[in-house]
């Protein structure tokens, strides 16, 4: 919980050949990509979207932090 708010933690995987498994939480992303999406997502304020409430690259993993989207997962509302 982030100021009594419910959030997603979202850590990046570092493996590249790595298979997509249905409620997979995060995906092949290199550092190049997980920036990108930090920089588009520190942008964007769409009702449409989680939006990004904050990120962490103290450690070796980076990490964000997404508001929570009780519905499951993108893949089960997708699919």
């Amino acid at each position: 919980m982030l100021r009594d708010r419910l959030v997603a933690v979202k850590r990046p995987s570092r493996a590249h050949n790595q298979t997509l498994r249905p409620n997979s939480c995060s995906g092949p992303e290199t550092a190049n990509e997980v920036d990108n999406e930090i920089e588009i997502l520190s942008k964007i304020q769409s009702p449409r979207l989680v939006n990004l409430l904050g990120f962490s690259n103290d450690s070796k993993d980076k990490l964000l932090v997404v508001e929570f989207m009780s519905n499951g997962t993108l893949y089960d509302v997708l699919h």
